[in-house]
């Protein structure tokens, strides 16, 4: 279904790294997203009117809502992991604060460094927000990735 249909969007050469605009890749990623551009006034692929400036990128929404394999084809097509949306808000981040283990492995793994300390515009930072809620096993994956 949903992978099919993004595989199919990343060939045609979609928008994968695009901050506070409404990308077809993350339509399909974020089955809210439609709503929430229609809220914003926005069409699913002309804008009618300015875009949310904190609309996530589908890397971010992938790896926020544990999508493994949907993080994994956007890397592939070269999705930046610190790219962070208009709220600051990273993949990385995102992975964090929903305490996704799977998630940061991958981006551990990712080519790009990532950015442990990279804080959103709320000041937190996916290494804060795994060490606030406890989460022992995504504070030592993060520290890992870092080292990389």
């Amino acid at each position: 279904g949903d992978l099919a249909i993004v595989q199919l969007l990343l060939k045609a050469g979609c928008s994968i790294n695009a901050v506070g605009e409404p990308t077809a890749v993350a339509e399909v990623v974020d089955p809210e997203f439609r709503r929430l551009c229609k809220e914003a006034g926005v069409s699913s692929g002309l804008p009618e009117a300015e875009p949310p400036k904190d609309t996530p990128t589908p890397l971010t929404l992938a790896c926020g809502a544990g999508h493994r394999e949907l993080a994994q084809m956007l890397l592939e097509a070269s999705a930046q992991i610190n790219l962070p949306a208009g709220d600051g808000r990273s993949p990385l981040v995102a992975a964090s604060a929903a305490g996704r283990l799977p998630i940061l492995r991958l981006l551990g793994r990712a080519t790009e460094q990532v950015e442990i300390d990279q804080p959103a515009n709320d000041g937190a930072t996916a290494l804060r927000l795994a060490r606030g809620a406890g989460l022992l096993e995504c504070v030592q994956c993060l520290r890992a990735a870092a080292r990389t």
